[in-house]
C-alpha cells in the first residue's frame, strides 16, 4: 500500500494507514548499517593505507564474502605493521594473553578514539575473541583486525578472550583540550588537521574520511575539541565556491574561532543550470548509520541541488534501504525543501552493467540479477526489460560507473578492454549500446567512480552512431563508509549540471536529462555553445555551411579542453595554470557536411576542489541536424555493430541460466543492429 502514487481518494482510515507506512519506513530507525562485510573490509584502507587492497579485492572473486580473518591476513601480508598509527597488537597462546608493543594516540579528553587492534593466534586450540559487537573465533595462524572506540576519558583497550576481559597498557595518552569553534552562513564541509595529518571532529559526527586522507564534518555551527599545537583548517561547500584555508595554533583550554565567507567560483543557476548526484547510498555496509538528516546535512553542505539515494543490493539479497525506496518513491524526502533528495535505485547485474533509477513511481520489484548468493542467482531477466519496467512507471534510466581502469597493460580501445575481460563479472556497462538503441536508457554516467576517459570514450560512440544518450554522473558515494577511497567521498563529489530554467524539481532534471540538456564535471565549470545552441538542442542547419563553436570553462590547474564529433577529435585547446581562476573562453569554426553530434571535454591536472586524481568535464552534444538529416557517423555505427556482436558472444560465453532465453536476446540484438544501419533520413 505504501507504493500507491496518491492517498487523497482512499477512505481515511487507509489514508492514514497509508500516511503512517511512509513516515515508519522514512525514519532513521528503519535505516542502518546494514551487516555484510564493508567495516572489516574497509578497516585495513582506514588504518593502514591502500597497501592491502588488492589482496582484498582479489577475494571478492565468485561473489565470496570475505572474513575479518581474510582481511587481517591481507593486512599482516601487505603491511609494514609498525608504520600503523596507533595500532593495538594482541598474541594469544596456550600460556596466556600478551600484549606487544605499540605507539599510543594522543587524544583530548572527551574525544572518541578509533584504536585498531590486531590479534594474532597461535593457540593451539581455537580461541573465542570479542571486542564491543564484534565477536569471532580464532585457530592456529589466523589473525584478526578488530576495533576498539575509546570515549570520554578511556585510555586502555578491554578485549575478551573466551569471555574474561583482558586489559591492554595505555592506548591513547589523554591532554588537556583547546576548541575550535568553526561557522559559516551555511552549512559546508569541515577539514580540522593537525601537524602530523591526523583528522580531528566535532562531537558526534560522523567521522568520514576523502580520497585523499582528509577528515570532514558537515555543518554551519561547530566545535571540534583537539589537544594543544597548531592546525589547519578547511571550508568548502562543493565545486561553485573558492575553499576557505585558516592556519591556527591553541593553548590547552584555549578558544579559537574561524569564520569561512565562501565566495563563489562560478555561478551555474545564473543560467539555467542546477546539479545533481544520481548515484548515492545512504547505507551499503560499513561502520556508520546514515538517516535522512545525515545525508541531507551532506547534500546541504556540499551545495548539491538535488540528491537521489539509491538502495540497492550487495552480492547477497539484502537491498540497503529498500523500505525507505517503497515508501518515498517520487515523493521528495521530508526536510529537503529548497535541496531536493528522493529516494531510488539501483538495479544491479554485474556481467551486463547497473543502472540507477531516479523518480520511480511505483516499486515494480526488480533489485538485481546474477549474484549467487542474491535473490535472483541468474542473469535473467536481461537489463533491457528491467529498465523498460522502469520506465514505464516514470523513471529516468541510466548506466552507472560505465568502464572501470585495469592494472598494468590493457587494450587502449574499450570495447577490447570491456569485452575482454578475464573477470566479467564487474559491473561496466556491456549492455549500455544495446539498451540505448532500444530506447530504454536514458543516459550514460560519463563522471563516475570509474574511468571517465574510458567512459566518454564509449559514451561519444553511442552519441556519434545517433544513440540519443545523457552525459550524467553518479558519485556512488556510500555515506555510511568512513575511509574507502572515493566511495567515503561526499556526495556531489562528481555531479551533472542540468539546464533546468529557474529551479530544479525532480520533474524537471528528468526532463532535462531525456532532452540531454546536461554536463557533467568533477569540479570545472563548462559549457559548449554552438552558434547559440547549449548540449541537448537540435542546430539545424543547411550544408555545406560553418558554424561557431563556443567554449568556457573554470577551474584552477593546467587543462586541454577538446571538442569531439562523434568519437573524432575537432579542435583542442591547452591551457595553462591559472589561466582559468576567473573563467576562459574560446572559439572556433566548424565546417559542416553532414549531421553531427557536438562534445566538449576538459581534462585538467590537479584542483583543490576536485576528490579524485585530475579534473574532469564532459558535455551532452549540440545536434547538428542538416537537411532534416540526424547523425550517423559511419565508423561509430560499425564500432557500436561491433559491440553488440562481441556482446552477444560475451553473454553466452559467462552468462548464468541463459542459454534458454538467448532467442530472445538474439532478437533484441537484430533490433538494434537493424535501427543502427538504418538509413540516416529514416532516424527520428
Amino acid at each position: 500500500m505504501c507504493c500507491e502514487d496518491e492517498v487523497a481518494d482512499f477512505p481515511a482510515v487507509v489514508a492514514q494507514m497509508v500516511a503512517s507506512a511512509r513516515q515508519r519506513l522514512r525514519s532513521p530507525q528503519s535505516w542502518g548499517a546494514d551487516v555484510w562485510n564493508s567495516a572489516i573490509v574497509a578497516r585495513p584502507l582506514h588504518h593502514a593505507g591502500d597497501a592491502a587492497l588488492e589482496t582484498l579485492w582479489s577475494g571478492f572473486a565468485d561473489d565470496r564474502v570475505l572474513t575479518t580473518q581474510d582481511v587481517a591476513a591481507a593486512l599482516v601480508g601487505a603491511s609494514d605493521l609498525d608504520a600503523i598509527p596507533g595500532l593495538v597488537r594482541l598474541s594469544l597462546s596456550d600460556a596466556g594473553v600478551t600484549w606487544n608493543s605499540h605507539a599510543r594516540a594522543v587524544a583530548a579528553v572527551g574525544v572518541v578514539v578509533d584504536v585498531p587492534v590486531l590479534v594474532s593466534c597461535v593457540s593451539t586450540v581455537p580461541v573465542r575473541v570479542s571486542i564491543g559487537d564484534e565477536s569471532l573465533v580464532l585457530s592456529a595462524g589466523e589473525h584478526a583486525l578488530l576495533e576498539d572506540h575509546l570515549h570520554d576519558d578511556a585510555r586502555v583497550v578491554v578485549v575478551e578472550v573466551d569471555g574474561a576481559p583482558h586489559a591492554s597498557p595505555d592506548a591513547v595518552e589523554r591532554v588537556a583540550g583547546a576548541v575550535l569553534r568553526l561557522t559559516a552562513e551555511a552549512t559546508c564541509r569541515w577539514s580540522v588537521t593537525d601537524d602530523d595529518g591526523a583528522a580531528h571532529f566535532p562531537h558526534g559526527a560522523l567521522r568520514k574520511w576523502d580520497v585523499h586522507g582528509r577528515g570532514y564534518a558537515h555543518g554551519d555551527d561547530l566545535q571540534v575539541v583537539v589537544p594543544p599545537g597548531e592546525y589547519r583548517v578547511r571550508a568548502v561547500r562543493g565545486a561553485e565556491y573558492v575553499p576557505h584555508e585558516s592556519v591556527l595554533r591553541v593553548k590547552a583550554g584555549g578558544t579559537a574561532d574561524v569564520v569561512a565567507d565562501l565566495v563563489r567560483r562560478f555561478d551555474p543557476h545564473a543560467e539555467g543550470w542546477w546539479s545533481a548526484d544520481l548515484h548515492v547510498h545512504a547505507n551499503y555496509g560499513g561502520e556508520h548509520a546514515v538517516g535522512a538528516d545525515h545525508a541531507m546535512a551532506m547534500q546541504r553542505g556540499e551545495g548539491l541541488d538535488l540528491m537521489n539515494l539509491v538502495a540497492a543490493n550487495q552480492l547477497t539479497a539484502h537491498v540497503h534501504d529498500v523500505g525507505l525506496f517503497r515508501a518515498a518513491l517520487d515523493h521528495q524526502l521530508p526536510g529537503s525543501n529548497e535541496m531536493p533528495a528522493h529516494a531510488g535505485l539501483e538495479y544491479r547485474n554485474d556481467l551486463y552493467g547497473h543502472v540507477h533509477v531516479t523518480g520511480a513511481r511505483r516499486d515494480v520489484g526488480r533489485y538485481q540479477t546474477g549474484h549467487a548468493q542474491g535473490a535472483v542467482s541468474v542473469d535473467v531477466p536481461f537489463n533491457h526489460e528491467a529498465a523498460a519496467d522502469f520506465r514505464s512507471v516514470g523513471a529516468v534510466v541510466g548506466y552507472c560507473h560505465p568502464v572501470f581502469p585495469v592494472w598494468g597493460e590493457a587494450p587502449q580501445d574499450v570495447l577490447e578492454r570491456v569485452m575482454g575481460r578475464t573477470d566479467p563479472r564487474n559491473s561496466e556497462a556491456r549492455c549500455s549500446v544495446l539498451d540505448a538503441t532500444l530506447g530504454v536508457v536514458d543516459s550514460v554516467d560519463v563522471l563516475s567512480n570509474a574511468d571517465d576517459l574510458a567512459s566518454a570514450e564509449l559514451y561519444r560512440r553511442m552519441v556519434g552512431a545517433g544513440l540519443r544518450v545523457a552525459a550524467t554522473a553518479g558519485s556512488d558515494a556510500m555515506l555510511s563508509l568512513r575511509h574507502m577511497g572515493v566511495h567515503s567521498n561526499p556526495p556531489g563529489w562528481v555531479r551533472m549540471y542540468a539546464r533546468t530554467g529557474d529551479s530544479v524539481s525532480l520533474g524537471s532534471l528528468q526532463a532535462a536529462i531525456r532532452a540531454g540538456r546536461t554536463v557533467a564535471t568533477n569540479g570545472p565549470w563548462l559549457m559548449l555553445d554552438v552558434d547559440g545552441h547549449g548540449p541537448g538542442d537540435d542546430l539545424d542547419v543547411v550544408a555545406p555551411t560553418t558554424v561557431l563553436a563556443t567554449v568556457r570553462a573554470t577551474t584552477e590547474g593546467p587543462f586541454t579542453v577538446r571538442l569531439h564529433r562523434g568519437s573524432d577529435l575537432a579542435h583542442e585547446w591547452h591551457v595553462a595554470e591559472g589561466e582559468a581562476t576567473h573563467g576562459w573562453s574560446a572559439d572556433v569554426r566548424l565546417p559542416v557536411t553532414s549531421p553531427d553530434a557536438v562534445t566538449a571535454e576538459l581534462v585538467g591536472g590537479a584542483d583543490p576542489l576536485v576528490l579524485d586524481d585530475f579534473a574532469y568535464a564532459h558535455s551532452s552534444p549540440v545536434h547538428l541536424v542538416v537537411a532534416g538529416q540526424r547523425v550517423r557517423r559511419a565508423d561509430d555505427v560499425d564500432w557500436c555493430l561491433l559491440w553488440l556482436e562481441r556482446l552477444r558472444v560475451f553473454v553466452a560465453q559467462h552468462g548464468r541460466g541463459v542459454h534458454e532465453h538467448l532467442a530472445r536476446f538474439d532478437a533484441e540484438i537484430d533490433a538494434a543492429r537493424s535501427w543502427l544501419r538504418r538509413p540516416p533520413n529514416s532516424l527520428e
